[in-house]
């Protein structure tokens, strides 16, 4: 995990960072509000990292933002193994993840990106499309 307190930073610049960490390849990044000494608005900005690959992430932090520091720490991340499948809804093909559980039973996340161009291609209300994947993709399981 490496992490930054930022207090003199942008919200675009945070915003335009966060993107480069991903592509990158971060793990997740995550940026966390706050307020600093002398009542200063801030952000936590924290980065979830493979250990070969952290070196990388710690120079676009050190590059992009102002943070003159970051924080490092080894963290556990356990994670349901999962594969990614196409379901067919009334709107088009959405890619899903299926993610199995400890014991049985699993959970599909559908695709974000899939799922808003295609309630918006068919004026839909996002959640809708989104809820039409996962009751093909529990069809599909069956």
């Amino acid at each position: 995990m490496l992490e930054t307190n930022l207090d003199d930073e942008t919200g675009e610049a945070i915003g335009r960072v966060v993107p480069l960490l991903m592509a990158a390849g971060a793990l997740d990044v995550f940026v966390v509000p706050g307020l600093m000494k002398k009542g200063r608005p801030a952000c936590r900005l924290e980065v979830l990292a493979r250990p070969a690959g952290a070196d990388a992430l710690r120079h676009i932090l050190f590059r992009e933002t102002s943070t003159l520091g970051i924080r490092c720490c080894e963290v556990a991340r356990d994670a349901l193994p999962r594969e990614t499948t196409t379901v067919a809804t009334p709107v088009g093909d959405i890619s899903v993840k299926i993610a199995r559980l400890p014991g049985g039973g699993y959970k599909v996340i559908p695709e974000f990106e899939d799922c808003r161009r295609l309630a918006e291609a068919a004026g839909l209300p996002f959640r809708d499309v989104f809820h039409q994947a996962i009751a093909a993709a529990r069809a599909k399981e069956r």
